[in-house]
């Protein structure tokens, strides 16, 4: 509470930098080239199995020591970490255009926050084909909706830092443009 609705982390393939929003509101720029990329296991973990999650570690310069770490989303089990790796590491290497079939949505929180509905669809598919276990916790589900509603009426948005909005302007009429308010797959609340 009292913190951010998200924590964004931008990439930017033609100057092969990537910008990550810090719990402090602060921002992290590191080069992607000289990042270390690995798979952690996630703190929120499932009910049977191990969550895993993509994560960078920036290093100092004798390529040992870490100096600062970051994850990437989604959380899931090693074989959707390592398809989303390979999702970002074709963007940065061959393009947009590499990537562009499997951008299936995107999320419409860059300029607002998210609806009600949104949390609330995240939670019930938590458990996505249990319907048995959805809908005995139905009713936590709906107490934790709106918990987490309040709390993103009381989070602020975050804002990159003019010097990041600069660095990462977009092209006008750049025919990959994908985000949550023009892509034609996206979540419609």
């Amino acid at each position: 509470m009292f913190r951010y609705t998200h924590y964004p982390i931008r990439i930017n393939r033609k100057n092969r930098m990537v910008y990550v929003f810090r719990l402090n509101g602060t921002v992290l720029a590191a080069r992607w080239d000289e990042l270390f990329f690995t798979m952690g296991s996630a703190t929120v973990g499932r009910t049977f199995g191990t969550d895993w999650d993509l994560r960078a570690h920036v290093l100092e310069e004798d390529g040992k020591t870490i100096r600062e770490t970051f994850a990437f989303s989604p959380v899931g089990d090693a074989v959707t970490v390592k398809c989303f790796y390979e999702y970002l590491r074709r963007y940065m290497d061959e393009g947009p255009q590499a990537v562009q079939p499997y951008t299936n949505f995107c999320l419409q929180i860059s300029d607002r926050k998210e609806h009600p509905l949104f949390g609330f669809r995240k939670l019930w598919l938590s458990l996505n084909g249990w319907l048995t276990f959805q809908i005995l916790l139905l009713p936590l589900f709906v107490v934790a909706a709106i918990g987490r509603y309040l709390v993103m009426t009381i989070n602020t948005m975050p804002r990159w830092p003019a010097e990041v909005e600069a660095e990462c302007r977009i092209e006008p009429n750049d025919p990959y443009v994908r985000d949550g308010n023009t892509h034609p797959a996206r979540w419609n609340s």
